[in-house]
């Protein structure tokens, strides 16, 4: 009976794809994120690999990520101002352009070494219009009543899309050169806009003056919110130096392509059983019985150190992230109906982007100190630190 009610549990909430009600809005944000998170999935994995491979050491790397979100932090209000003054899904397909020129840059970058200072403020400028935005938005239409699930959906369409996209992108990187895998990326986030363009948005122009979000984030009522996105060090830690030690693993872009794309599978099946419990459950139970797993994912990184390993921990890591995640963004927006879904969403993501900052200079830190080994070890230690964070929500 237990077995058949946890079929009836995961399979049941993947048909719900298909027969889900979600508004207009929220079906154009699906296709967007559809095509967005397959370019995404193409290289978020072999971007610091990239780095890596292009000579600049561990420190120079997290150097990268430290200039990038604490600029983010700075301009991300003035992300908040545009969406408010011209709309959500405006601002959103706004985002796309910066991202090709992303990608671009990092395509030319073994010829022009120097663009690898350009490169985190063109990405720091798509960021401050893509992040805000996609959150408030989804919010904004999702429905309260079903909100677990819709992000379970949400889930799947970033994570179906990315089942391939590290697959795709070792083979093309493996065979052709990271530069060609930068401009096939490029190319897809070319047209991801265009399905936010077909119909009008309708908005009312508000005011959103720059130091409104950090009175915001200062407020008592939000404190349980600041404690919990002070944990997202802990996802900058999974984004760019997990894939570095894996990679130094598997050998080869093709093979830890991979590796990935067979977790992701795990995950995306797992995200929907998520989801479902979100819904009949407490988010906060869920979340709270999901963080231990997460911390032993984290921990248990060092002993990947074969290949059969890796892929045991990377997958029981992601499908302990996707517990994490799907209750504690259903929960944030859920939040953000009650406090205003732009304020509410840019107020999240600027801790967010505190955290990895800071996150980052640690990082900068630690690694001019100590040997490459050490402090890859040291980070995982530190992921783990910061997840427990989550549990605060």
């Amino acid at each position: 009976m237990a077995m058949v009610s946890l079929f009836s549990l995961l399979f049941g909430n993947v048909i719900k794809i298909f027969t889900v009600r979600a508004s207009r809005q929220l079906r154009e944000l699906y296709s967007f994120s559809l095509l967005f998170s397959f370019a995404f999935s193409l290289v978020t994995i072999f971007e610091p690999v990239f780095f890596y491979q292009q000579g600049f050491s561990l420190a120079k790397i997290a150097l990268y990520y430290a200039l990038h979100y604490s600029l983010y932090v700075v301009l991300m209000p003035l992300g908040g101002k545009f969406a408010a003054r011209f709309g959500l899904e405006r601002t959103l397909a706004l985002s796309t352009p910066f991202f090709v020129l992303y990608f671009l840059i990092l395509a030319a970058l073994p010829e022009v070494p120097h663009l690898f200072w350009l490169a985190f403020v063109v990405l720091t400028i798509h960021k401050i219009f893509y992040w805000p935005s996609f959150h408030a938005d989804f919010s904004k239409f999702s429905d309260g009543s079903n909100r677990g699930t819709e992000q379970s959906v949400m889930s799947f369409v970033n994570y179906a899309a990315g089942i391939t996209g590290p697959l795709v992108g070792g083979i093309v990187a493996t065979h052709w050169g990271f530069s060609a895998l930068f401009v096939m990326a490029a190319a897809t986030v070319l047209v991801a806009g265009f399905p936010l363009l077909r119909t009008r948005e309708r908005y009312q122009v508000v005011d959103f003056p720059y130091e409104s979000v950090w009175r915001f984030i200062r407020a008592p009522r939000q404190r349980r919110m600041v404690i919990t996105m002070c944990g997202m060090g802990e996802e900058l830690i999974h984004l760019v130096f997990w894939p570095i030690f894996l990679f130094l693993v598997m050998g080869t872009p093709d093979k830890l392509g991979a590796v990935v794309s067979f977790s992701i599978i795990i995950a995306t099946l797992w995200g929907f059983l998520v989801g479902e419990l979100s819904d009949r459950f407490s988010e906060r139970r869920v979340l709270r019985l999901a963080v231990p797993i997460l911390v032993l994912g984290n921990v248990t990184r060092v002993l990947a150190v074969t290949p059969l390993r890796a892929l045991a921990i990377d997958t029981i890591t992601r499908m302990a992230t996707v517990s994490v995640r799907t209750p504690m963004l259903a929960r944030l927006y859920r939040n953000a109906q009650n406090f205003g879904h732009l304020r509410y969403a840019l107020a999240f993501e600027m801790v967010l982007a505190i955290a990895k900052a800071v996150t980052a200079w640690l990082l900068v830190g630690l690694f001019v100190w100590v040997t490459p080994t050490l402090g890859l070890q040291a980070a995982f230690w530190l992921a783990a630190a910061l997840a427990l964070l989550y549990a605060f929500l």
